[in-house]
């Protein structure tokens, strides 16, 4: 007889057939009186849950689709990842400007197409294609409905028809509507993998990888528009573009399918073309069908047709639009079938790769580049009758443009048209171009960045913009991870960053090109078009700069004030240089420095120096010059630039005064007048402002003394300060004054904020108000934040005004390195909250442009606006130390990734941070193809050799890099081959891959050393079954910037060295093949390694002494101890999973597991080990993609960190994908998670919220239960973060209300009031009296009279701050 039972093997608990008496036997031979460190008092661990958020959403992009889906007029551009779509809107200069988004799907994207009116070529001369659209399609925009439809499969087996629709003050919102796809017997068998629009829209096909497709009549685009807008506006009940379908059966593989244009005349024949290859070989089955009929008259015709022998796979199936063919691409030949109607004569063979055109990088693949990717530019229908126009290009990012006479199957043109210098594996697609005759080529690769390229008659190619693309993400570190307080840091060398917050950096991209360490930041981008350097244009540093128009709207100026002069610069809006313009320009004084300038909304240029007040009309050519008395100097001025008034501070010999004037236009000259007398200062005045406020003109005052004095500009009658405040603390100075309103859809009840910048680097944020008689004026201290530790400079964001006023809602700051956009939008201004992000200059020449302290900012007013060049909107200009830069900001701003790559000019694959060297140490895989010479014979040969490269993340400046001996004087001399700060070493041997870096510092002999530990795997003896190598190398970097690497030591072992860690003062531990080894150095020797096997071959580990955690590819994760030279099991996780990478929060005893399911999982270490040696379970957090790494830092920038609060400093939990994409954590308490979660469960089933998804059955209630799977405890931020976007604290309100369905009786309340008790009960529980969550220390503004709703939104905004 035998039984099942658990028995300890290796400290894991195994469950096991014995035998009865074998168990027995056991037992009477157990001794008693053995001590053991098993405890029987059991321990519960804490209920906590886990809030995920995208950070940084996924970069690659799997389609792009030139589409008007929005409306006639718009030239738009969508791209869609897997899991987003995206609408950018082409400008008339060809820049990409983004204006919507939506990442609700609910799962992936499978295929994405678009039917419906295509524009109207009418360009006769050069036969490309006009902005101008057919009458057929404008008449279909009429009531907001656009001629396309866009059209997605979904991993989740939905068709979804969606467009987007204009919808004031917002740029616009989606309507769809969602079909099922039909059921599949098996993965392989689900729709999705391939979609096919007819080219008159009156089918939609998609098939699965094999086996079935499914095909859809479709209805006319007007029959669809009249059905939407019968009633007089659009019903997105009544959407549905889908007359009928059907379901086929094919045998084999579907490797490709698209539908072939009918014959001239012939407009009901609709003829779809397959691609099938059964037991490998390929086979054209073509189906058709009359759509003046019903569609089960669609058949096949015959049994199919061979596919030529050299295009049996076909990388590209391209369909004519001039006759009824296509082509079939393989790598180097291209099959062209004509007339395919008439029976499948023999194809047309065209070769595409001539002898001279070898590989862009032919060390990064074995085998030839293949072709992957084609588009079609629009031309005149005069011509598309007889002629195509096609676009091919490979994947290494040659592009080639043929045309070809599809009547004489013949090609009439061919043009190698250049080389994009990317890698060309991801999307391509030609839009057209509103201002140019050339063809406008949009390109993005899987590996690395994409761009958008001017096609220059077909023969060049001309980049213009880049697409960043951070992915794939190989490797992702923090600046904050450092070694301890015994680090042995360089003397000579510092840290130049000053930011509080600790950067994120990251090994991404593939090859010489693409290869690169990557800065990951995140904010808004600013995109430098213009720069200059200031070396011979300035004297000495600038102080303010101005963006001026230009009257004659041929570009703009720029004026830039110093501590003794001015210098004017014109900017053209062609592509002429940047200019200094002479002193005689609009009359200025140039030989002052300018204190105030600008342009009234009258058009007079108004400047304001020392000692003279000068004013220009341009179009009268009037000007006017006020000079101060000689014992008086301004000091401070200030122009209004929507009105016509002036503020000016004069120095007397004994008194300060303000002096208040208004500029008249006479009839023939400006006249300067004053509106009040002036007014007495009793304290020196910092900085200034006047504006206009409901019909009165008031002064808003900095002084020296701290405080801020408001004065009644307009009125005699208040000849004192109307309001002082006073603020607190030290260098508490007001340096800079900026008016904001918060942008409403009624005017009447926008908020008036008013933002003070300090000398001591923080932001004041007051609301005003006050009485249109003035008998009560009040600034109410709304907010505080801390933006640096130097002066805040603040100015509005003029591209934000709105209103009679021209308010701006959203304000720009810079303090240091930190240059912000403070947005307010919608925000009541009783709240104190403002979306604040980082902006961060780019430029695409210069990938790895760093951005420096900006000592002055300028845009130009929004009164001016008309007066700017269409290719110069928006403008931002910055001034550092030794340039001046230009760059874009345009509307409809949105946070999101800025990277900073600089490249290595290889693969990389491992990246730290050394703080000894303030460094980055990156490990890439340099590739080249070399001659090589065997037994006589000379041949071709690829070479991979590991390289490590030294990064300064700072300063773009060389590093020296030097082996052993070098000599450092010699080579420091020499002319260096590095673009930029970087300097690389050659490591190991050829062939050998490097898995890890770190910097030990260990303590032999009483002394103290630093090592570089680099470990690898060396397939070269036996490439089935690599070795392993440890290497030890000793970095130095003297002041002079020379670093010198000397090999020390080496270990080398049977199993490839996975991970490394520094253990105790002298050891490290490592995982080789299924091993975990120890090995320690004592006097400069090595001991012998003390072992202990693991179940799987480990990927990570880490060190809490004298704990070890490893994690393995199929047995999860591990606690072992280290004492008396062994190694001790202490807890595993009860589940087995495929690891991944782990990280042990040092101040509580948890430890998140990613695995390669997706998941995240927090484990619970007890106090003492327990009779089944597991962790427990705490939550389980499902991903979209599978975290590789996850690291926690100081990141947060400072404006983020709540100076009042004791967890202000708390760091945050980050991880990485390898498609690129960030996500954030937060470890929640019990009562935060269950208030959290029961939103959640409500906004599950809410359409506004989860419009595709909220029909899914429910299986759990909407009051949280620990008592659930662990994947309930996960709370999903980018589903809360829809619930802030859609309707905030309303639509939470709604969701309470709303009464409960029958159908849902037994997952809900049984009343709406019971669940609105409930959601009160769990917010008071979640905060304490004060509107304070103590758990996680993040205060909420609440009162008496605030409802709970208002409570939980305010909270939810805060937590789902980024972390960046």
């Amino acid at each position: 007889m035998s039984i099942e039972t658990n028995v300890l093997v290796d400290g894991r608990w195994t469950t096991r057939r014995m035998d009865i008496n074998h168990v027995l036997a056991s037992n009477r031979e157990t001794d008693k009186s053995r001590p053991t460190n098993i405890t029987t008092n059991v321990v519960n661990p804490p209920i906590l849950g886990l809030l995920t958020r995208t950070l940084i959403r996924s970069p690659v992009i799997n389609w792009i689709i030139p589409a008007r889906i929005r409306n006639t007029g718009s030239n738009d551009v969508l791209f869609l990842s897997n899991t987003a779509l995206e609408i950018k809107e082409i400008s008339r200069d060809g820049y990409l400007r983004h204006v919507l988004c939506k990442e609700d799907f609910g799962a992936e994207i499978m295929a994405a197409n678009v039917f419906g009116s295509i524009a109207k070529p009418a360009k006769p001369d050069t036969g490309l294609t006009d902005t101008s659209l057919g009458e057929h399609v404008a008449d279909i925009d009429q009531l907001g409905f656009p001629p396309q439809i866009l059209v997605l499969a979904l991993e989740s087996r939905n068709l979804l028809f969606l467009f987007a629709v204009q919808e004031p003050p917002t740029l616009g919102k989606f309507t769809s509507c969602q079909r099922p796809l039909p059921a599949s017997r098996s993965y392989e068998e689900q729709l999705g993998k391939h979609m096919a629009v007819d080219p008159q829209s009156r089918a939609l096909a998609i098939a699965a990888y094999k086996g079935a497709f499914t095909v859809y009549a479709l209805k006319p685009m007007d029959l669809i528009k009249e059905e939407v807008t019968a009633d007089g506006f659009l019903d997105e009940d009544k959407f549905d573009p889908i007359r009928q379908e059907r379901h086929f059966s094919v045998e084999g593989i579907i490797l490709k399918m698209d539908f072939l244009s009918p014959p001239k005349g012939d407009d009901t024949h609709v003829i779809l073309l397959l691609v099938v290859n059964l037991d490998g070989r390929s086979r054209l089955m073509r189906y058709e069908w009359d759509c003046s009929q019903d569609l089960r008259s669609m058949q096949t015709m015959g049994t199919g047709h061979p596919v030529a022998p050299n295009v049996q796979v076909p990388l590209l199936l391209i369909p004519f639009q001039s006759t009824t063919g296509f082509m079939l691409i393989s790598s180097t030949v291209m099959a062209m079938y004509i007339d395919v109607l008439a029976g499948y004569a023999a194809p047309t063979f065209i070769p595409l790769r001539p002898g001279d055109e070898s590989p862009e990088e032919p060390g990064e693949s074995k085998g030839l580049a293949l072709w992957t990717q084609w588009a079609r530019p629009l031309r005149r229908p005069s011509w598309s009758e007889r002629n195509e126009a096609i676009y091919l290009g490979r994947e290494d990012g040659h592009v080639r443009f043929l045309e070809l006479d599809s009547s004489n199957k013949r090609i009439t043109g061919t043009a190698k048209v250049g080389i994009l210098g990317i890698n060309l594996d991801g999307a391509f697609a030609s839009v057209d171009a509103p201002s140019r005759a050339d063809d406008l080529l949009l390109a993005t690769g899987n590996m690395g960045d994409g761009g958008l390229f001017w096609s220059t008659s077909k023969k060049s190619v001309e980049q213009f913009q880049s697409i960043p693309n951070w992915s794939p993400i190989i490797d992702m570190i923090t600046e904050s991870e450092l070694p301890g307080p015994d680090t042995l840091v360089d003397p000579t060398i510092s840290a130049s960053n000053p930011s509080h917050s600790q950067r994120v950096f990251a090994c991404v991209g593939k090859g010489l090109k693409s290869g690169a360490v990557c800065e990951l930041r995140f904010g808004i981008e600013a995109k430098i078009f213009a720069s200059l350097s200031l070396e011979d244009v300035v004297e000495s540093l600038v102080l303010q700069v101005w963006i001026l128009p230009d009257m004659d709207m041929s570009g703009i100026y720029i004026l830039l004030s110093e501590p003794s002069c001015s210098s004017l610069l014109f900017v053209p809006s062609s592509d002429e240089p940047v200019r200094l313009m002479p002193d005689d320009t609009y009359g200025f004084e140039y030989g002052a420095r300018t204190l105030a300038v600008g342009c009234m909304l009258d058009n007079v240029l108004v400047q304001i120096t020392e000692s003279v007040i000068h004013a220009y009309l341009h179009s009268a050519q009037f000007s006017f010059n006020h000079h101060v008395k000689d014992d008086e100097r301004i000091i401070l001025g200030y122009i209004q630039g929507n009105g016509s008034s002036i503020l000016t501070a004069v120095r007397g010999s004994s008194n300060i005064k303000l002096h208040f004037g208004i500029f008249r236009i006479e009839e023939t000259h400006l006249s300067l007048r004053s509106l009040r007398e002036p007014i007495l200062m009793t304290s020196e005045p910092s900085c200034l402002s006047l504006q206009k406020i409901h019909g009165n003109l008031f002064a808003f005052l900095g002084t020296t003394d701290g405080s801020l004095q408001v004065f009644v500009a307009n009125h005699d009658a208040y000849r004192t300060v109307l309001f002082e405040h006073t603020f607190p603390g030290d260098f508490a100075v007001c340096e800079s004054i900026a008016l904001l309103s918060t942008k409403t859809d009624e005017p009447s009840l926008s908020e008036l904020l008013l933002l003070c910048g300090l000398r001591n680097g923080s932001l004041q944020t007051f609301k005003i108000k006050h009485s249109d008689d003035l008998d009560r004026f009040d600034l109410v201290s709304v907010g505080s934040s801390s933006m640096g530790k130097v002066i805040v400079m603040v100015v509005p964001d003029t591209t934000s005004h709105h209103g009679p006023n021209y308010h701006c809602s959203r304000a720009i700051a810079t303090c240091g390195r930190n240059l912000c956009l403070i947005d307010y939008g919608q925000t009541p201004a009783s709240t104190g909250e403002a979306d604040v992000n980082s902006i961060w200059l780019t430029d695409y020449q210069e990938p790895d442009f760093q951005q420096a302290s900006m000592v002055a900012i300028g845009q130009a007013d929004p009164w001016t606006i008309p007066y700017i060049p269409e290719s110069q909107p928006n403008i931002l200009c910055g001034v550092d130390q030794v340039r001046c830069y230009l760059a874009r900001l345009g509307p409809g701003l949105t946070p999101q990734a800025v990277p900073r790559r600089t490249s290595l000019g290889g693969t990389p694959s491992r990246v730290i941070h050394s703080k000894h060297l303030n460094l980055l140490i990156t490990a890439f895989v340099e590739t080249t193809v070399e001659d090589f010479r065997r037994q006589g014979a000379t041949s071709k040969r690829r070479f991979l050799r590991p390289k490590i490269a030294f990064v300064d993340p700072d300063n773009n400046r060389p590093i020296h890099v030097v082996s052993g001996d070098d000599d450092e004087a010699a080579i420091a001399a020499e002319p260096l081959d590095y673009t930029s700060g970087i300097g690389s070493i050659y490591v190991g041997l050829t062939e050998e891959k490097i898995l890890g870096l770190l910097e030990w510092f260990p303590k032999d002999g009483g002394a103290s050393y630093h090592l570089l530990v680099i470990n690898s795997l060396d397939p070269r003896q036996d490439p089935g079954n690599p070795r392993g190598h440890i290497r030890f190398y000793t970095v130095k970097r003297n002041p002079s910037g020379v670093v010198r690497v000397r090999k020390k030591l080496k270990l080398d072992r049977e199993m490839p060295v996975y991970a490394v860690a520094s253990f105790r003062d002298n050891s490290i531990v490592f995982l080789s093949g299924n091993e975990l080894v120890l090995q320690t150095l004592s006097n400069k020797r090595w001991l012998p390694p003390v072992t202990f096997d693991l179940k799987s071959r480990g990927t990570c580990v880490s060190v809490e002494e004298p704990y070890v955690h490893v994690t393995t590819v199929d047995h999860s994760f591990s606690v072992l101890r280290f004492d008396d030279d062994h190694f001790t099991p202490q807890y595993s996780d009860q589940v087995a999973r495929n690891g991944s990478f782990h990280l042990k929060l040092d101040d509580q005893p948890i430890t998140l597991v990613s695995d390669r399911a997706t998941f995240v999982t927090g484990l619970w270490h007890p106090p003492q080990p327990t009779i089944d040696n597991s962790t427990a379970i705490l939550f389980q957090a499902e991903l979209p993609n599978s975290i590789t790494r996850i690291r926690r830092a100081n990141i947060k920038p400072s404006w983020r960190l709540d100076s009042s609060s004791k967890y202000s400093n708390r760091s945050s939990i980050i991880g990485s994908s390898t498609n690129g994409a960030l996500y954030q954590f937060d470890i929640l308490p019990e009562d935060t998670w269950r208030i959290l979660r029961f939103i959640q469960n409500m906004a599950l089933r809410n359409k506004t919220i989860c419009p595709f998804t909220y029909t899914r059955p429910v299986h759990s209630h909407i009051e949280p239960s620990t008592d659930g799977p662990r994947r309930h405890m996960q709370i999903d931020g980018d589903l809360l973060s829809r619930l802030l976007d859609r309707g905030s604290s309303s639509l939470l309100g709604e969701m309470l209300a709303q009464q409960p369905e029958m159908i849902h009786r037994h997952y809900d309340f049984a009343s709406a009031g019971a669940r609105t008790e409930r959601f009160k009960e769990l917010v008071r529980a979640a905060f304490d009296e004060k509107g304070t969550n103590t758990n996680i220390g993040t205060d909420v503004d609440v009162d008496e009279n605030v409802e709970s709703v208002e409570m939980a939104i305010q909270y939810i905004r805060r937590i789902l701050q980024p972390v960046m």
